[in-house]
């Protein structure tokens, strides 16, 4: 075990758990042997077939517009510039990038040629000169963005954009040009991010998340984000408790196993300290998925359980379950 942990009760075991799912699956077995004092060694046994040999298919062809214009790559990072500006020189397309807004708008002037598309990363576009140089043009814009962020579908103005996820994969590259410059687009599903709005409107909370582990915190912060919440989080029990005695949450995501105070106690505390009117519902987050860890829960004074790792669409559920199909709308305070 990790003597790093900051937890009460060590590891769970959840790693193991889903390793031994995952070789289930695919008809395999793991098994663990260990010997005092000198460790302990997983070991499984899975059946694969060879992938089968496929020839190369042929090379993508930019869309006509994007060889009689610009292509503006605005990217400060040397080797995704270079990798970006490979991608559309080699496919005929006049290409220069440049590390900034600044840079890029000296460029495009110099150059002399219509934009016919602006690639650029997400802060470049914070920039004033930047900014006005986007206003100017109709071009298509594509926006570069750290993993699990979206844009809408159109720019301020309706003018068409589209993101994609660093770091840049050919595919998802391709696809969403042939996306961006397709003449007779099709209906899209929501991105998202527009999803996300619509879910957190129709369900306006407050949450709080209570989870001592930085990388389970991360991912479910990241999950609520989607849903279009910006959720308060907290490190154990009793930071859970604190919290909800000084702000009104109407959602507490609650961890089982934490330092200083355990979830369950946390619960308990809340129900006994809590106005009845300022109630919270509590969902329970665990890697236990024995008989009974959800009685014991529940006993404990939590609404809800959900077990790690968190999914979506099971965080989704529980929102819908918990509160009235048409919810109330609730007032947010800062």
């Amino acid at each position: 075990m990790d003597s790093s942990t900051t937890r009460k009760y060590g590891g769970t075991g959840l790693g193991l758990a889903i390793c031994q799912r995952l070789c289930a699956l695919i008809g395999g077995e793991i098994r663990a042997e260990s010997n005092v004092g000198r460790g302990t060694a997983i070991i499984f046994s899975i059946e694969t077939v060879a992938a089968p040999a496929t020839p190369a298919g042929a090379p993508y062809q930019l869309p006509t517009a994007l060889r009689s214009g610009l292509v503006l790559v605005v990217e400060p990072h040397p080797v995704t510039q270079r990798r970006l500006h490979t991608f559309f020189a080699s496919r005929g397309a006049t290409c220069l990038a440049a590390v900034d807004g600044e840079s890029a708008v000296a460029i495009a002037a110099k150059s002399g040629m219509p934009l016919a598309l602006v690639v650029a990363d997400r802060l470049a576009n914070e920039t004033e000169i930047f900014r006005g140089l986007l206003d100017r043009t109709d071009a298509p814009r594509l926006f570069l963005l750290p993993f699990g962020q979206n844009l809408p579908g159109q720019a301020p103005g309706g003018k068409p954009a589209a993101s994609i996820a660093k770091p840049v994969k050919t595919a998802a590259l391709t696809q969403t040009l042939s996306a961006l410059f397709s003449s007779a687009p099709a209906a899209t599903p929501a991105t998202p991010a527009a999803a996300a709005g619509l879910f957190a409107e129709s369900y306006p909370l407050r949450v709080l998340l209570a989870e001592d582990n930085m990388v389970n915190q991360k991912v479910a912060l990241r999950f609520l984000e989607r849903l279009g919440y910006r959720a308060d989080a907290v490190a154990n029990g009793l930071e859970a408790v604190a919290a909800v005695e000084q702000r009104t949450y109407e959602l507490v995501l609650m961890d089982l196993q934490m330092p200083e105070m355990d979830g369950l106690e946390a619960t308990r505390q809340i129900r006994q300290r809590i106005a009845k009117e300022k109630q919270p519902r509590i969902v329970a987050l665990t890697a236990n998925a024995l008989v009974g860890d959800r009685e014991l829960c529940l006993s404990a004074g939590m609404d809800d359980y959900i077990t790690k790792p968190m999914k979506l669409n099971e965080l989704e559920n529980s929102i819908r379950r918990l509160f009235p199909k048409e919810p109330k709308q609730i007032e947010l305070i800062g």
